[in-house]
């Protein structure tokens, strides 16, 4: 079935198979069924066609057959020998010649650029060819792309002229022509499929605007006057956001902003949303700790609100025991305090929900009582004056209480 357009991720595209059949009023020859194309090498001085392998194509208007022998229980799309079988590319598919509907299904929506890039010569000089569904000898119904016994050769074809004139908009998944002698037109077929024109991508390698980047934001939305308005680097910040997975006004708004794309990118990962983002980064979410972590990431992953994971960044203190100390009743002067003293932030939250204050802890500190004793014995029960006492007297701090089942002292 010749079908008029072919759908690729939710997007429906022209399919130039059929445009190049009735833009050229052709019509099936006898003795064949369906459609196809086959690429070619062209002689500038004869015009003579012919494969990788240097296997002859006639002129329009004959029948080129396999020389042979054709290996039988070959049933794939590539011949295993020479002389067995001649390849084409088509998503002119009949269910019938499939063992499964789901397998033509799957045939049809197959872009055959990539069948016809399979055989490494670019699509720049192309044969609109006809075949009998009898005489097809393999397939792989990925690329669209049969191994047959005999073809009809109807027309040549101009691959950069049906480009030009009818690429934009098309499904060219896959597509490879040779734009110049040294340049084989890569991202070409994102930004056609994104809307381009062959002129307007061959005049943006010519101005050497970035072509991964100019096929993503194409693919975005944005128009080529939008994206020539851009300086390189906006345009390579954009298309990073973009590929990141923000929409093109939030990268936009990213832009504006001068936000990291890696940055972003990691903050998208963590599924933050694009506003908390921009706040973020306005608020300073954006610093390392220590071991170059991005603080504000990282709390909002372990469900740290984002105020206090802007904050937590913003003074460079991990995300997770400023939240725990926050949680604790303490404020955020001080868990500075207690943070830029070397003290636990987890066992300084801890402390404060066994009742001890702000003022006890540092005071204990302060008279050299180790942290980790002092938390043990506070929430087994023990008084501040005791722990002092005991302290001053020199006594193992580990045994003024008896154990919690569940809090054994690390002796």
């Amino acid at each position: 079935m010749l079908q008029r357009t072919i759908s690729n991720e939710g997007r429906t595209y022209t399919n130039l198979l059929p445009v190049i059949v009735r833009s050229g009023g052709y019509q099936l020859p006898e003795g064949t069924t369906h459609w196809g194309l086959r690429s070619v090498h062209r002689d500038p001085e004869t015009g003579a066609r012919y494969s990788r392998h240097e296997f002859p194509y006639p002129e329009p208007g004959h029948w080129v057959t396999a020389p042979g022998p054709i290996v039988v229980f070959n049933d794939g799309a590539c011949p295993s020998a020479e002389g067995d079988g001649l390849c084409l590319a088509t998503n002119d598919i009949d269910p019938t010649q499939v063992e499964s509907h789901g397998e033509a299904l799957l045939w049809t929506s197959a872009p055959i650029w990539k069948g016809i890039a399979s055989s490494r010569i670019p699509a720049n000089h192309l044969l609109l060819v006809a075949y009998s569904g009898s005489d097809i000898l393999g397939r792989d119904f990925i690329r669209g792309k049969l191994r047959v016994r005999r073809m009809f050769v109807v027309a040549d074809i101009n691959g950069l002229a049906l480009i030009a004139d009818h690429g934009t908009g098309a499904e060219v998944s896959g597509l490879n022509l040779q734009l110049e002698p040294t340049w084989s037109g890569g991202y070409l077929d994102r930004a056609l499929m994104a809307g381009a024109t062959l002129a307007e991508y061959t005049a943006a390698h010519r101005d050497r605007i970035k072509l991964s980047a100019y096929a993503s934001t194409r693919a975005a939305g944005r128009t080529d006057h939008e994206i020539r308005a851009l300086q390189p680097s906006q345009l390579s910040f954009l298309s990073s956001l973009i590929e990141a997975g923000a929409s093109v006004e939030q990268g936009r708004a990213a832009l504006a902003a001068d936000v990291d794309p890696d940055w972003y990118y990691d903050a998208l990962d963590a599924d933050i949303d694009h506003a908390d983002i921009l706040d973020a980064h306005k608020r300073g979410g954006y610093r390392w700790d220590d071991q170059q972590w991005h603080i504000y990431i990282l709390g909002r992953v372990h469900d740290v609100s984002h105020n206090r994971s802007c904050r937590a960044a913003t003074v460079r203190i991990h995300a997770r025991p400023y939240d725990a100390a926050r949680r604790a009743g303490a404020s955020d002067r001080r868990v500075r305090a207690a943070d830029k003293a070397g003290v636990d932030l987890y066992a300084y939250a801890r402390l404060l929900r066994a009742k001890a204050t702000h003022r006890q802890i540092f005071t204990a500190l302060a008279a050299g009582i180790p942290i980790k004793p002092y938390t043990y014995n506070r929430l087994n029960g023990v008084s501040d004056e005791t722990i002092h006492a005991a302290h001053h007297a020199g006594e193992n701090l580990w045994y003024l209480s008896v154990p919690a089942a569940s809090d054994e002292p690390p002796f």
